[in-house]
Order: C-alpha cells, then sequence, then structure tokens
C-alpha cells in the first residue's frame, strides 16, 4: 500500500482557485478540489472546514495576489498607488474572471487577508487620508476597481476596456481619493494630477 497523499492548505486553496477556473464558483466543491488532489474529500478538512472556508481561502488568495500592488514603505504619490492597483486587479480578474467576483461578494475573513487589507489602510494613511476615513476610502477605492475589474472580466462591457478607459478609472478614482488628502479637497482631476 503507497504513502498517503500529504497536501497542505496552500494546496487545497490552489486547486480549489484551478476547480473555479475552470467550472466557475459552482465548480468549487469539496469531492472536486478533493479529486483535483487525489485524496478523498475528508481529507481536505485537516485544511478547511467547510465549502464557506474555502471560499474565504479563495479570498485571501485573490487579496494576496492584489497585495503586490501595494507600493514601497516610502510610496506616497496617490496617483502610482491606484495605477498599480487598477493594473493589477484588471489583471487578476482576467485571469480568474469567477474567482475574481469574491471579492466583491465575500467578506475578508481570514487572518492573512485580513493584515493584507490593514496594509492597504496604512497605505492611505501615509498618503495622508485621515483614520476616521481610512475604511470608508479603502472600501470605496477598492470596491470601484474590483468592480471595474470584474466586469471587464465577465463580459458585462459591450466592448473591452482600452488602455484609455483603464487611464479614466485611475482618474477618476484619484478624483474622489483627492476629496480626503489634505490640502486638496475640491480640487479637479487635473489639479490634483500636477
Amino acid at each position: 500500500m503507497g504513502r498517503p497523499v500529504c497536501i497542505s492548505r496552500g494546496a487545497v486553496l490552489a486547486a480549489a482557485l484551478g476547480a473555479a477556473d475552470e467550472n466557475g464558483l459552482d465548480g468549487v466543491t469539496m469531492p472536486a478540489v478533493a479529486r483535483r488532489l487525489n485524496v478523498t474529500p475528508m481529507a481536505l478538512y485537516r485544511h478547511v472546514r467547510d465549502k464557506d472556508d474555502l471560499l474565504d481561502g479563495l479570498v485571501e488568495l485573490l487579496i494576496d495576489e492584489l497585495a503586490v500592488a501595494m507600493p514601497r514603505s516610502d510610496a506616497s504619490d496617490p496617483e502610482r498607488i491606484v495605477e498599480r492597483f487598477v493594473t493589477v486587479a484588471t489583471d487578476l480578474a482576467r485571469r480568474h474572471p469567477a474567482v475574481s467576483m469574491l471579492l466583491l461578494t465575500r467578506p475578508v475573513n481570514t487572518p492573512s487577508a485580513r493584515a493584507r487589507r490593514s496594509q492597504f489602510h496604512e497605505v492611505l494613511r501615509r498618503i495622508g487620508v485621515r483614520d476616521e476615513h481610512v475604511v470608508t476610502v479603502e472600501r470605496i477605492l477598492t470596491s470601484t476597481v474590483l468592480a471595474v475589474a470584474a466586469g471587464q472580466a465577465t463580459g458585462r462591457f459591450s466592448t473591452a476596456l482600452t488602455d484609455a478607459d483603464e487611464r479614466m478609472v485611475v482618474d477618476f478614482v484619484v478624483a474622489g481619493l483627492g476629496a480626503f488628502l489634505p490640502g486638496r479637497a475640491g480640487l479637479s482631476c487635473r489639479e490634483i494630477h500636477q
């Protein structure tokens, strides 16, 4: 008799992501993930409690990927931060269209995902967003960008977004962000860029 297959939480989440990429979110089931790993469904329960925990883990994976959009610790240019976030979010949604919708429909539940969100809050503080506005600004900024990216990836728009369209998304978000930055409230988008 062969040795049992040794799996990890990371392997379980990667298999779930593969299942979602191939068959949509309905394809993310414990049996489907187990088949991808060549284990029994019961073997998964050492790493995830249930399907909800599996979906929370997928959110964690996506947020980890979005974290590459995080600027270096000394970055303080709102436009560059938003540009990078738009680029990474659009690419992520293009590669994982079904799963990207989870970022708009599920809360951030895992400790790792919450820590990543806190890092983004720190970036907002660093560029000048006051503490009392950080959570709301993060929600508005990320929801706007992620919704546009997911809409593009899932075919919501009749024509593909062009580079100019993505630039408009950046300008829109930066203009809105400007209302929460010291000395920039009430400025037009062009003035914010100067």
